[in-house]
């Protein structure tokens, strides 16, 4: 356990690192507070050994947790071409209370590994943004490195940072270069094979084209239920009628 304690307090540190890194280069100007809600249902069937679907559905509340201001719908598919190794394409779109509604096409590559009790994924992502009413495409380039750790039995720790880069500006709304960072710890509780709760806080910078940059502090819950039919084909073999 100590080897493992060690590991963890490394991992941890090198977030922190991350996160200093990406203050230092953050503009010097103020930023405007705001508290808020993502509440998320992921759901994911394995279809077989290479194939697998995901869909996630999820509402925000801004302003203190007193209004409403998006909801997030996205589907994506994943095919695994070797250990650890995942990509596929996939689509999002954003309802947005008070500016445009956004359409996202993208193909995202995954890499996961155990590193002593620590289970990592990283994750890179080239997304095409479109936004209703505006003129133009919006490349995107995101970046996520994300850690679950067990704690206690059926409890995890749960750590990611993520970054945004917009490639090119479309129009007068987008910032060039770095746009956002995502940085999150939480906990999370897994009841069985198919289920499990997160809840969290998560840190959200971003700039802003002109005026005051955003510095969001967010309340994350993820509910989370995964299907897989080689199991049920396996019990099914186990258990013939």
């Amino acid at each position: 356990m100590l080897g493992e304690d060690t590991l963890l307090i490394k991992v941890l540190g090198a977030l922190a690192l991350l996160l200093g890194a990406f203050s230092g280069v953050l503009p010097a100007r103020s930023a405007e507070q705001s508290f808020n809600s993502w509440n998320a249902l992921y759901y994911s069937h394995r279809i077989n050994d290479s194939w697998e679907a995901r869909f996630r559905g999820e509402v925000r509340f801004d302003d203190n947790l007193k209004s409403y201001d998006e909801s997030v719908f996205e589907s994506w598919i994943n095919y695994y071409v070797g250990e650890g190794w995942h990509l596929g394409p996939g689509f999002k779109y954003l309802n947005k209370l008070t500016s445009p509604d956004e359409y996202d096409v993208y193909q995202q590559f995954f890499y996961n590994h155990v590193w002593g009790s620590l289970e990592i994924e990283q994750q890179a992502r080239f997304e095409v943004r479109f936004f209703n009413r505006q003129s133009g495409v919006t490349p995107l380039f995101q970046y996520q490195i994300s850690a679950e750790y067990p704690i206690y039995d059926r409890l995890f720790l749960s750590l990611s940072e993520q970054a945004r880069f917009n490639v090119l500006r479309a129009n007068e709304g987008i910032v060039l270069g770095f746009e956002q960072s995502r940085l999150y710890g939480g906990l999370g509780f897994q009841f069985n094979k198919e289920a499990t709760l997160e809840f969290g806080y998560m840190w959200r910078f971003q700039r802003a084209v002109s005026g005051p940059d955003r510095s969001d502090h967010i309340i994350r819950t993820r509910f989370t239920i995964r299907t897989d039919a080689r199991r049920k084909a396996n019990e099914g073999n186990a258990f013939p009628p």
